[in-house]
């Protein structure tokens, strides 16, 4: 991933107002996570980016650089997401929450593809595993970590897991 150079798209938007009436130091947050998602430096970025009450909304955050637009699946029809940052974020914002995992639609390069969003999964790896690879104990630890296929959700896959506690950033 590339370091983001952008800035975000600009709108009509007095730059005062908080969106969805947040907090100063929720606002703050947001914006920090933001960054460091673009820098590729964020230690949680499930923390930011899927689907996540606020207030009496949801929001839904996905990051796809090369995308030019983005729809989402919902209970009725395809969404279609608000471009909130010139390198590749795009956000959805409604009083119901979407079915998770989010399908995507992507448009890409003149093409399209649709997609689950990631960051909508709930974690495949148990806490038995976790627990038992920080004391050293997971005999098995080539089942866990690396390329995996797996069915989550009803939904056929690859997950990829990685132990790198000194490595800055990991990408696949």
């Amino acid at each position: 991933m590339v370091k983001s150079t952008a800035t975000p798209l600009q709108t009509d938007v007095v730059t005062d107002v908080k969106p969805s009436g947040l907090l100063d130091t929720e606002a703050n947050a947001l914006s920090q996570s933001l960054r460091l998602i673009l820098d590729a430096k964020h230690h949680d970025p499930f923390s930011y980016l899927g689907l996540h009450a606020s207030g009496e909304t949801f929001v839904y955050r996905t990051f796809l650089p090369n995308a030019t637009d983005v729809w989402v699946k919902t209970s009725r029809a395809w969404a279609k997401l608000d471009k909130t940052h010139a390198d590749g974020l795009f956000e959805w914002q409604g009083k119901t929450a979407l079915k998770v995992p989010c399908l995507l639609k992507v448009e890409c390069a003149g093409s399209s593809y649709e997609s689950y969003d990631p960051y909508t999964f709930a974690s495949s790896i148990t806490q038995d595993e976790l627990y038992l690879f920080g004391e050293g104990r997971l005999k098995q630890a080539y089942k866990t970590l690396g390329a995996q296929s797996v069915t989550q959700d009803n939904i056929e896959g690859v997950r990829f897991a990685v132990w790198a506690p000194n490595a800055e950033r990991v990408s696949v």
